[in-house]
């Protein structure tokens, strides 16, 4: 895959007398992108998800692309996956930018109460922390990351939620606090595509 990104020549988002109001974003960088990208799970018994190399660099390349910094970090356990959002949450720099994107690409499940769960490279273990899709965007609420106030904040899922029933699709839930979307690969109970299509435009 080559990514040939087109930059605009002007900014948009003045409003002028348009019905929908739009996000300012100028700021340089134009956000900060957390990028997690789970391909071996050699502590675990999962199979490792080798193509996910290719969405990382090909993810990272797209952002850097349109102005934004990208932190990427590689194959966490369920423990590391909480520390490194709960840092990025916390990071100075989200206030000096105009977004975010959290991209979580890892084997994932459903918990016994039909939870969306991200299974970090050390699931199955005694001593695993299991991780939730819920967890991750309670980091980013007004009151724990007041720096994201305001801003538009995009987490994506790239996830299996279970293993009985194929479903090709794509599944996009407005969450419970303003400025935010969620995306999630699949439906409850489906594998999730190899090469999910989420289109976004702020």
């Amino acid at each position: 895959l080559k990514i040939d990104l087109h930059k605009a020549t002007e900014f948009l988002d003045d409003g002028g007398n348009d019905i929908i109001s739009r996000y300012p974003m100028r700021s340089n960088p134009r956000g900060l992108v957390l990028l997690i990208t789970n391909i071996d799970y050699n502590l675990s018994k999962e199979k490792p998800r080798l193509s996910a190399q290719h969405d990382e660099t090909n993810l990272k390349e797209l952002f850097e692309q349109m102005g934004f910094k990208v932190i990427a970090k590689r194959d966490l356990t369920g423990k590391d996956i909480k520390e490194a959002v709960k840092e990025f949450s916390r990071s100075s720099d989200l206030v000096k930018v105009d977004s975010c994107f959290v991209i979580i690409s890892s084997h994932g499940t459903e918990d016994e109460k039909h939870h969306t769960e991200i299974q970090g490279v050390d699931s199955g273990r005694g001593d695993y922390e299991k991780v939730l899709c819920t967890e991750i965007l309670d980091y980013f609420s007004v009151d724990a990351c007041p720096q994201l106030s305001g801003k538009p904040k995009i987490f994506v899922f790239q996830l299996c939620r279970y293993v009985t029933t194929i479903l090709y699709s794509c599944l996009i839930d407005i969450i419970s606090f303003s400025d935010s979307i969620q995306f999630i690969s699949c439906y409850s109970y489906c594998f999730s595509l190899p090469r999910p299509c989420v289109c976004l435009e702020l």
